[in-house]
């Protein structure tokens, strides 16, 4: 049964009922102690679930048991367990505070912008394409009134001054501006005009072939070349030509100077140097044949729908001139060519607006997913993460240090990508698996825990304020007997334990009164201190759960 409020009394038995379950109390019990609706989300293409950060994480940072405290290979509670390991790494960064906790809102809003991006880039793209049809429709238009009569020219620069022409064609009541045979000579000239076209567009396709050719020699070329300097440079022959003289007269193996200059040397150097000459030489004629081809592409678009626009003036002439027939005068074919031509200026959009609003809304969609990206920047969250991760390790290699374990005199971290510590020594990282004796397991355990947990508590961050050890000092009991007695054979086993218990009273002195170390161990220090801290010396039948309880219910 849950009840909130800030006065509470005992209940009777008959009064208690079921209100929640276990999920619906870890919820509450967290957002008590300050969990956030922390959501972290996979990377895009995972298979793994979003997970939200709750009681059930935080738990497993407080929790050492007897088969993990002394465990080389885990570190965390339950960590061997199918999910805990990726549950704690794609949590832990949000316990230490590395990563905000409106994260996960801000990747989903970071993903419908994304969306909205690809969709106004697409409308844009739509956009642009009718804009260049209707450039072809236009230029086909012009093509007809003027070989039609309507308009006395077909030469415009810019769409808008061609849909001027042909709407003064609409609205004035013009008067056949020739004789049939001028008509029939303006024709031919339209038909005439494709020529230079297709001969344009055979040129730009092997000027275009010209060029690809020597991208794949040149390709060939450059391997060969790096080939070969490569193999001058293996050997260590000679320099690069960056800090070579022109005239060198050192040794090229050991670097003495030569009291007569080796003429190998100087024609391999000079060798050398011409190959890097030649090289430079077709990477810097790289940006230019790009260029090129670039001029050749957009040469050959703009000379591929002149040619659309003619044919389709051509086309429709054709089909005027069957429609001609029927008609009695040059004035009603002149009639005809006119309300056709109003009927297509009237459906065509304003394409030009189109694009500059859709260029608009893609910049818009851009700058929102550019200031969103910015909050989530990967780079930011890394650098953050190792800033914590370094003051916590700071505190365990001055711990390891007091408690005198393995490796002490090297720097400890914690490393989360494999949940383990790692000591960073001159032959490389040494992680705790490769650290020998139950001792150091168990101190090692102990010192990330605290160094945590002295962080947590220092940056008021939502994890309980506890730690429970169970058999902490396993390690240094070898027989039943000393287990029983909680004594030590060994001296420098009871100062070891000792060490132990001194560090953790003194972070929780350090941290009281926001933390507490539970400890539930054989050994019992006769010293005043340890004492005091003692809150129960009786383990043998004692239980959570007293058996009288148990009894008096099976009497029942």
């Amino acid at each position: 049964m849950l009840e909130l409020g800030s006065e509470l009394q005992s209940m009777e038995l008959a009064d208690l009922a079921e209100n929640t379950d276990t999920g619906a109390l870890r919820e509450q019990l967290g957002r008590l102690i300050g969990i956030d609706e922390y959501r972290h989300v996979p990377a895009a293409g995972s298979l793994r679930h979003p997970l939200e950060a709750g009681l059930g994480q935080a738990a497993l940072l407080c929790f050492q048991g007897q088969g993990e405290i002394a465990n080389p290979n885990y570190l965390f509670h339950r960590q061997n367990e199918e999910g805990v390991s990726q549950a704690l790494k794609d949590t832990l960064p949000y316990f230490l505070g590395a990563v905000a906790a409106d994260q996960a809102v801000i990747r989903v809003e970071l993903a419908d912008a994304r969306r909205d991006l690809r969709r106004a880039e697409e409308e844009l793209a739509n956009a642009r394409r009718y804009s260049e049809s209707i450039d072809s429709q236009v230029q086909a238009l012009l093509d007809e009134a003027y070989t039609s009569g309507l308009v006395n020219t077909r030469d415009v620069s810019t769409r808008e001054e061609a849909i001027d022409l042909l709407r003064s064609a609409v609205d004035q009541s013009l008067n056949s501006s020739g004789s049939d045979e001028n008509l029939s000579d303006r024709r031919r000239d339209l038909e005439v005009s494709r020529l230079p076209l297709r001969q344009e567009l055979r040129d730009i396709a092997d000027q275009r072939a010209i060029l690809l050719d020597q991208v794949g020699s040149e390709r060939g070329y450059e391997d060969a070349v790096e080939g070969q300097m490569s193999r001058l440079r293996a050997v260590r022959l000679v320099p690069t030509a960056r800090t070579r003289s022109a005239h060198s007269d050192e040794c090229p193996i050991c670097g003495n100077e030569l009291a007569e200059p080796d003429a190998t040397v100087e024609q391999l150097g000079d060798a050398l140097a011409r190959l890097e000459i030649q090289l430079d030489g077709v990477r810097s004629a790289r940006p230019r044949r790009e260029v090129a081809l670039r001029e050749l592409n957009q040469r050959a678009d703009a000379a591929r729908q002149r040619l659309r626009a003619i044919d389709a003036a051509l086309v429709e002439l054709a089909a005027g001139d069957r429609l001609a027939l029927q008609l009695r005068s040059s004035a009603e074919e002149q009639a005809f060519r006119r309300g056709r031509i109003d009927a297509l200026l009237t459906r065509l959009r304003p394409a030009g607006v189109t694009v500059s609003e859709r260029e608009m809304a893609v910049r818009r969609a851009q700058r929102i997913v550019d200031d969103l990206a910015a909050q989530l920047d990967p780079d930011s969250e890394r650098e953050e993460l190792i800033s914590r991760l370094n003051i916590i390790g700071s505190d365990m290699t001055q711990w390891a240090t007091d408690l005198g374990l393995e490796h002490a005199s090297r720097p400890i971290r914690l490393d989360l990508n494999r949940l383990t510590v790692v000591t960073d020594t001159e032959a490389g990282p040494v992680p705790l698996s490769r650290v020998g004796s139950a001792e150091n397991w168990v101190g090692y355990h102990l010192i990330a825990h605290l160094a945590l947990h002295r962080y947590f508590v220092g940056q008021s961050r939502p994890v309980p304020r506890f730690l429970m050890l169970d058999q902490p000092t396993q390690a240094y009991y070898p027989s039943d007997r000393e287990q029983e007695a909680g004594k030590f054979e060994a001296e420098d086993d009871r100062q070891a334990v000792r060490r132990l218990f001194l560090l953790m009273q003194q972070v929780v002195s350090d941290l009281a009164p926001n933390f507490q170390v539970i400890v539930c161990d054989h050994a019992n220090l006769d010293e005043d201190w340890f004492q005091e801290a003692v809150g129960d010396n009786n383990f043998r039948g004692v239980r959570l759960i007293p058996d009288s309880w148990i009894s008096d219910s099976s009497a029942n």
